[in-house]
């Protein structure tokens, strides 16, 4: 009776075990493919002058929609890199693309939209940008469907705790995800909290701007460099409190700008 019962108490703790591991899993996987809808790759575009179509030269980082008027954040230095002068391969047109359905991975091709980027802000302290795009995606009737918009969640996660990014590293023309945890946090300041946070799973170039975020999908970091050396294997990203509070002391002046431009 007594080898039953300890059995038992084993099958019992393989069975909790294995519903709380595939079970966060099946969770994570849906809130992967809800956090793909917030994402778009930032690119630098070439045109033809005879016809005046578009070809992609570069994809230079990634982002993601912060707000339901099309503004998406970014790493700073990939809106700071879009419009550097003397900048090799020139960029004609600073844009971004996001997908008419949906983004499919089990397909080769995926029908985009290609918006061009109105202008962009950026603090090199924090590593953080904002820009505003010429179309409104969110009222684009050619796209059927809609991003969504990035919830931050600001508190500090313990570490351990399971994260994922998403982005458009190595010139994927299709986003990526990775999965992997907390490892800690840096720079902790006695007013705003730690101001960068380590996750212990690589970034590869391209991923700056990358959300990272929880298995509720809650946005927590955003991914600003990419580990080398004895660091590689890990990425650094910026924590959402001071992406928040750089948003908002940017909006002022943004629409500040934007009200200048509706008076000319």
């Amino acid at each position: 009776m007594k080898r039953s019962f300890r059995d038992s108490s084993t099958c019992i703790a393989i069975l909790l075990f294995t519903y709380n591991v595939y079970g966060q899993n099946v969770d994570f996987l849906k809130t992967i493919e809800h956090a793909k809808r917030s994402v778009l790759a930032v690119v630098c575009m070439g045109q033809n002058p005879d016809t005046k179509s578009l070809y992609l030269i570069s994809v230079d980082g990634s982002g993601f929609f912060a707000s339901d008027d099309g503004s998406f954040v970014t790493a700073g230095h990939v809106a700071k890199g879009l419009f550097a002068l003397g900048r090799i391969p020139t960029c004609p047109v600073k844009a971004v693309y996001v997908p008419l359905n949906n983004w499919d991975t089990s397909k080769s091709d995926v029908d985009l939209r290609i918006i061009p980027i109105k202008r962009c802000w950026w603090n090199d302290n924090v590593d953080v940008g904002v820009c505003t795009l010429a179309v409104n995606p969110f009222l684009d009737d050619a796209i059927k469907l809609k991003p969504v918009v990035a919830d931050f969640d600001t508190s500090v996660q313990p570490d351990g705790t399971p994260v994922a990014f998403t982005g458009f590293p190595l010139s994927f023309i299709q986003p990526i995800t990775s999965q992997g945890i907390v490892g800690t946090y840096r720079n902790a300041t006695d007013v705003l909290g730690p101001k960068e946070m380590m996750v212990d799973k690589n970034a590869w170039p391209g991923a700056s701007g990358s959300p990272v975020y929880l298995s509720n999908g809650k946005v927590v970091g955003l991914i600003v460099q990419r580990g080398f050396n004895d660091a590689s294997g890990l990425a650094f990203a910026r924590t959402s409190f001071f992406i928040k509070d750089f948003l908002a002391k940017n909006k002022a002046d943004r629409e500040a700008q934007e009200q200048k431009e509706k008076q000319r």
